[in-house]
């Protein structure tokens, strides 16, 4: 059966707490798949135990093959129905004009969504974006979806992490820890990303007001970085006095924003609502749209859906020229016959050269994962990092008393906190940075006498190789003592 028009529009629910806050509940019916339930809990769908999170399992509905049968779009409606008449019993009332919560001067309370965006680092100080998991856990659900060859691969670019918001007709960008301006200056990050300003000067004019993107801000010519890895050169320039910014981009690489996720579209919590392969879609929507001088088909329908748009006033959007210095997401396509996808990922990765991948299962919503705002990352169960590991032998040196390596902090007062590493560069000792994680507290104490006594070797796991040298977050993986210090021949970049 078809669904209603209605049913697929995003209906918004509120009520008055006695704290003052508004506590938000949205509800919808998803057009592309009508025997589904979508809320800011997640997505639903009937289940042989009831309604449960969405499963990829068919769903064949109720009685089936029974004269009483009820399709799931049948079934669906009736859900829908249900969570809405529940609500309204519960003093919630339905929203005609999202205006009423954003206007509050308080923090709605179930999807936290915000007041005023532009004014994040001022009464949200404390807003972190989501993170996430560290590493893929074999055998855990994402991991067996992954190697189903359900789950998406996205690249992880090497970039400097940035919230973008449009709100009351303007563009503001913040970093991971809610600063929007530089300390060497008072100038914003934004007028030093000139063309990625210039950029969403333009996209404005198609994003509603109360969206929030999450990018990675990165060279947009990648191999003119003056010679440095992304992540140096970005900071580089994100640290400098705003004329040296400027003029350093000009002669080596404008920034760019490679965007990975959306949080709010239009004022909706899509990252707690909508499953990532629809924040997906619509940020290529997004960034192809610029790219062709108008809105897509689908953007188009979206802007219509999701932001009360009118469609004649974006069939007429007609957008000007801009330097493509904003990417979109990119996926790794893994071939079907591959046996083992992440491996394939890894692979990739390393022939590449890439960071590494972020693993995401296309169904999910981050829930209530989705930010946070205690100043605590979250790391939903529905992404992981996926990166390459590299590893190698180091000489290991120290003895804080005579400047070599540092105690530790806190319960580790006393005991080793970073030991100094080394390899031979032909008849030279090169300095390769410093390691302190992976060492058990046993550890920390038995290598003190140890390394005092004489430089030893450990296996260190690492990232990757800075451009001058230096590993990225290493780890100590163990101790060789089959390995001489003669052994440990530098193997970074020359």
């Amino acid at each position: 059966m078809t669904v209603p028009p209605g049913y697929a529009v995003p209906k918004t629910f509120f009520k008055m707490r006695k704290d003052g806050h508004a506590a938000v509940w949205i509800i919808y019916i998803e057009e592309s798949e009508p025997d589904t339930v979508q809320t800011e809990h997640g997505v639903y769908r009937e289940s042989e135990e009831g309604w449960t999170a969405l499963t990829p399992l068919k769903q064949r509905g109720r009685n089936f093959g029974k004269k009483n049968y009820k399709s799931p779009e049948d079934v669906a409606q009736e859900l829908y129905k249900k969570m809405i008449k529940d609500k309204v019993a519960e003093g919630y009332t339905q929203v005609s004009d999202k205006s009423q919560i954003f206007n509050s001067s308080k923090m709605p309370g179930a999807t936290e969504a915000f007041p005023n965006m532009l004014t994040l680092d001022e009464k949200f100080p404390s807003f972190r974006a989501p993170k996430p998991q560290n590493s893929l856990k074999e055998g855990s659900p994402l991991w067996k979806l992954a190697m189903s060859g359900s789950a998406m691969f996205v690249r992880k670019m090497d970039g400097y992490g940035f919230i973008i918001v449009k709100d009351d007709g303007f563009v503001d960008a913040f970093t991971l820890k809610m600063q929007r301006s530089s300390s060497v200056d008072n100038t914003t990050y934004l007028s030093r990303m000139r063309v990625v300003d210039d950029w969403f000067a333009v996209a404005s004019l198609i994003i509603p007001d109360k969206t929030m993107l999450f990018g990675e801000v990165i060279p947009a010519d990648a191999d003119n970085t003056d010679g440095m890895g992304s992540y140096q050169y970005v900071t580089s320039i994100l640290k400098s006095k705003w004329a040296e910014a400027v003029d350093r981009q000009k002669e080596h690489s404008w920034l760019g924003v490679y965007l990975w996720d959306i949080a709010f579209w239009g004022g909706i919590p899509v990252s707690k609502l909508c499953p990532y392969k629809l924040r997906y879609e619509l940020l290529v929507d997004l960034i192809q749209s610029v790219e062709g001088g108008g809105p897509t088909d689908q953007l188009g329908r979206d802007l219509v859906k999701y932001a009360g748009a009118d469609p004649l006033d974006v069939q007429q959007i007609d957008l000007p020229g801009v330097q493509q210095v904003v990417f979109e997401p990119e996926l790794l396509h893994i071939p079907n016959c591959t046996p083992n996808p992440i491996r394939y990922a890894v692979n990739t990765a390393k022939k590449e050269g890439y960071e590494g991948y972020v693993v995401v299962d296309p169904d999910a919503s981050f829930g209530q994962k989705a930010w946070s705002l205690s100043g605590r990352v979250e790391r939903s169960q529905s992404w992981a990092k996926l990166k390459p590991k590299l590893e190698d032998d180091f000489i290991v040196r120290w003895n804080p008393e005579e400047g070599v390596g540092e105690y530790g902090n806190g319960a580790n007062f006393e005991r080793i906190g970073a030991v100094e590493l080394y390899q031979w560069d032909g008849d030279d000792l090169r300095y390769c940075g410093q390691c302190g994680q992976g060492f058990t507290e046993s550890q920390r104490e038995r290598f003190m006498d140890l390394l005092r006594a004489e430089p030893q070797v450990f296996q260190v796991e690492f990232h990757e190789w800075t451009a001058k040298g230096k590993l990225r977050i290493p780890i100590f993986l163990r101790h060789r003592t089959d390995k001489d210090v003669g052994d440990c021949d530098y193997s970074g970049p020359s």
